[in-house]
């Protein structure tokens, strides 16, 4: 019994330390979300985000990396209890679309301030009633 409840132990430490995520930072944060739409508070959506390819990965060690289109970004964020601030996102520029979504998105993800988050959604508010709607990305 002893050696079954520590092998239980073992493997719950493990699958803590994959999530990447720790004390400090919201675990419900750290993983990868796939952006679907921008919405607002009426839960109207403005604007689906369907045709464009926006993968975000949010990390422990206070990183985000992601994909926007076949460009990869990275960049730094901050973390207080629902308050998140993001870094403007450095791109490689492999493969540039350069379209409104693209300089939108990019544009108004160092406006985020708020969020909120479940198992399988993530919103990030980018003005009073404004936000981008994640939700678990699957490869």
């Amino acid at each position: 019994m002893k050696k079954l409840l520590c092998q239980f132990s073992v493997l719950f430490l493990l699958l803590m330390t994959m999530t990447g995520c720790d004390d400090n930072v919201n675990s419900a944060l750290c993983k990868t979300w796939l952006l679907v739409s921008y919405g607002n508070e009426s839960n109207e959506v403005l604007k689906e985000a369907e045709g464009y390819y926006y993968i975000m990965t949010i990390h422990s060690d206070w990183t985000y990396t992601g994909k926007i289109y076949g460009n990869e970004m990275f960049g730094q964020y901050s973390w207080k209890n629902n308050e998140i601030r993001f870094t403007r996102p450095s791109m490689t520029l492999v493969y540039y679309v350069g379209s409104d979504p693209d300089n939108f998105f990019r544009d108004h993800l160092v406006d985020v301030y708020s969020y909120t988050v479940t198992h399988t959604e993530l919103r990030l508010y980018y003005s009073e009633d404004e936000y981008f709607k994640f939700r678990v990305y699957n490869e």
